[in-house]
């Protein structure tokens, strides 16, 4: 009996997690501060971590321009990929997740480093179904779900190994434009 139902409750999550993948689509978008989405993401994270050995710091510059987006998709990525580095760093028994934020010419580069293990196939991980999780843990859909949240974002996204250990995911997003600003305003008026 408790087979049928650990496994009824796995298929259950991976049947959520196929609707939430197919589903994928361009939300409302506003301005978004992501200063604010990246602390909210990690700070959530913090809050639900019990293991000590653990450490994740910050650093955003204050002034990082808003981009045009949908915070709650945006959020969502964000808190994707800080869970990964975070299962990542409690396999290897603890570690540290750097998360940056500055503004590089008229796009923001956001960073998250760790220095767990490192990704055995860092230019997979955007593939779906991809995982490197053991069985029952993962359904190899986050990452590509992110990946379709920063295109929709009309960013980039790469993953690669530091020499030193560890991976680090960098985001490119374009600061908002004028345009964007001026179909914000009059979102708001009407």
């Amino acid at each position: 009996m408790r087979k049928i139902v650990t496994h009824s409750q796995r298929t259950r999550d991976l049947i959520s997690s196929l609707l939430s993948f197919a589903q994928q689509g361009s939300g409302e978008k506003t301005m978004v501060d992501l200063c604010m989405l990246l602390q909210r993401s990690v700070q959530m994270r913090e809050l639900q971590r019990h293991d000590q050995k653990i450490r994740i710091e910050t650093v955003i510059d204050p002034n990082v321009p808003m981009v045009w987006g949908d915070g709650h998709r945006l959020f969502q990525a964000f808190v994707q990929i800080v869970e990964n580095a975070l299962d990542a760093l409690e396999e290897s028994g603890g570690g540290l997740l750097e998360v940056s934020a500055r503004l590089q010419e008229d796009e923001v580069v956001v960073q998250f480093s760790d220095s767990g293990p490192g990704i055995k196939e860092p230019h997979r991980v955007f593939d779906p179904f991809y995982t490197t999780k053991p069985i029952g843990k993962g359904t190899g859909l986050g990452l590509s779900a992110v990946y379709g949240v920063v295109q929709d974002h009309r960013g980039q996204i790469i993953c690669h190994n530091k020499a030193e250990g560890g991976a680090v995911f960098v985001l490119h997003l374009p600061v908002a434009e004028k345009r964007d600003a001026t179909q914000a305003a009059a979102a708001a008026q009407s």
